[in-house]
């Protein structure tokens, strides 16, 4: 019988292929079949069926209620970065919120999250007194890259970063979905029991779990009895051991996407200044930091000329 002369090469691409199934196999052994159909697919280049990764759809919030020297900056600076890695950016210029100023940013994610035309995988708010400094990086990279740290990254709805304290909530991501808002209307319900304390520290004692030591000074000067009422139902409960962080928070360092400049020096225990090619500075306080009767804007025009990409 005649057989059909093949050409060397596919003798080696034979064995080569051969010998790849074998240590395939041999790797996989105890993985289980859809394992080991992954990687010899992988393997072997295969064409089979894989799961795309959806690009993260974000929106970026903030708002600014009164004319300021660097509002033209940092408007440039949030709609420039926005349009070059394809965010959407809302910013308000009118606040109004029955719990105070601050806590219009609350109503904004509840805004984006309820609305059924929009359909966001992440909000990031961020402080008008933000200015982004590196345009090459890609907030969804910031994203992935953290959740994939998590312990469950399905569970992360917040990502919050400290300074000096335990949380500083001018840089914040929301995961855009119900639960988000469920936790949001727990620190709602928190504040609304504890007017005295800021929506940043209502949200800190809310994410780490225990009760504020202002909250209670403020009620044992004032001689206030708690009433359980309507609200107190969905009130976190001061916890006997603090730092008992909720599953859904998820804390980054400081310098990831809230970076404070040299001149305003309350970072996280271990930090240090904003550098050229961090991701984002914010500068927060800056009239207590800064003389001069525009702080904020003497820091927007230095670190303007800053901003790479």
């Amino acid at each position: 019988m005649a057989f059909a002369k093949m050409h060397p090469c596919v003798y080696r691409i034979g064995g080569l292929v051969a010998l790849l199934w074998v240590v395939v196999l041999l790797t996989c052994r105890g993985i289980g079949h859809d394992r080991i159909a992954d990687a010899s697919a992988h393997v072997l280049g295969a064409t089979t069926s894989v799961k795309s990764v959806k690009p993260l759809k974000i929106a970026m919030i903030s708002f600014q209620t009164e004319e300021r020297s660097y509002m033209l900056t940092g408007l440039r600076n949030k709609q420039d970065y926005s349009q070059k890695h394809n965010y959407d950016v809302f910013i308000d210029f009118e606040a109004k919120d029955e719990q105070g100023l601050m806590w219009h940013k609350f109503n904004m994610v509840e805004r984006l999250v309820n609305d059924p035309d929009k359909d966001y995988d992440w909000i990031w708010w961020l402080d008008f007194d933000v200015l982004i400094t590196n345009h090459t990086v890609a907030l969804a990279d910031i994203i992935t890259n953290n959740l994939a740290n998590a312990a469950d990254p399905d569970e992360i709805d917040f990502m919050l970063t400290p300074d000096c304290m335990e949380l500083n909530a001018g840089s914040m991501l929301f995961r855009a979905r119900p639960s988000t808002l469920r936790l949001l209307s727990r620190v709602r319900a928190y504040g609304r029991r504890y007017p005295d304390i800021s929506e940043q520290d209502c949200l800190r004692d809310i994410a780490l779990g225990h009760s504020s030591q202002a909250s209670e000074m403020a009620r044992a000067q004032n001689n206030v009895v708690a009433s359980h009422d309507a609200d107190d139902d969905d009130v976190e409960q001061p916890l006997e051991t603090p730092h008992r962080q909720d599953k859904s928070v998820l804390f980054l360092k400081q310098n990831t996407m809230n970076a404070f400049p040299q001149e305003i020096t309350c970072y996280e225990k271990g930090g240090g200044p904003w550098r050229k090619g961090m991701f984002a500075v914010h500068f927060a306080g800056a009239w207590a930091y800064v003389g001069g009767d525009d702080p904020y804007g003497t820091l927007f025009r230095k670190y303007e000329g800053e901003v790479v990409g």
